[in-house]
């Protein structure tokens, strides 16, 4: 019984698909932030800041996304700022 002439266009096609796939280069997808930490600018407090500005400032200073809220360093920095000033 004869092949059909469907059967091995079928046949080579998905043989050059497949060496068309290995041949081209791979391009791995990156997850997670494409931020850099030193690209984000540091939030600025006042000497005098309210508990809410050192909050907010905590809640800017946390980085990435998933780390816990940041509102000790940002407390730290402004209790240096006013002891500075």
């Amino acid at each position: 019984m004869p092949v059909p002439r469907f059967a091995i266009l079928l046949l080579a096609s998905g043989v050059a698909l497949a060496v068309y796939r290995r041949s081209r280069p791979r391009v791995r997808k990156s997850y997670g932030s494409q931020t850099n930490a030193a690209d984000v600018d540091a939030p600025e407090l006042a000497p005098d800041a309210t508990p809410d500005e050192v909050l907010d400032a905590g809640v800017e200073y946390t980085f990435p996304a998933s780390d816990p809220i940041a509102v000790e360093s940002a407390y730290r920095d402004a209790e240096r700022r006013q002891n500075a000033a």
